[in-house]
């Protein structure tokens, strides 16, 4: 078989498994409730894209960037995709409540808590974690 031949075979295969895996996990997340979670972000990963436009509002910025959050009490830590409009106002280290629906992010607030009743400590003396 001719290389040529491979390739015209392989990228449709490629192109097709890609969006159904992504179909998949988009219905699978749809399944699934939101959760909320007290979390810290360990870190920001700035990548994307910026396309500036026309409009009277200044630059349009699209694409996404990976955040890595840290559930504050099991300790885990979760990676998801932030839309680039929001990860401007995140930074390493920032506390808050995190919400996620299965693997896809819902938001980020800074600052707050999900629960008085978890106790007492404000987020200053959460720097440990």
């Amino acid at each position: 078989m001719q290389p040529e031949m491979v390739l015209i075979l392989i990228v449709p295969v490629l192109i097709i498994v890609s969006i159904i895996y992504y179909i998949w996990e988009w219905s699978r997340n749809n399944a699934k409730s939101a959760v909320s979670y007290e979390a810290r972000i360990s870190r920001v990963v700035k990548r994307g894209w910026v396309i500036k436009s026309g409009s009277r509002y200044g630059v349009n910025a699209l694409g996404t960037n990976r955040v890595e959050f840290e559930l504050l009490y099991s300790r885990k830590r979760v990676t998801v995709n932030v839309p680039i409009n929001e990860v401007k106002f995140m930074d390493d280290g920032d506390f808050g409540v995190l919400t996620l629906q299965g693997t896809r992010y819902l938001s980020f607030k800074r600052g707050e808590r999900l629960s008085s009743e978890i106790g007492n400590s404000s987020f200053q003396d959460w720097s440990g974690y």
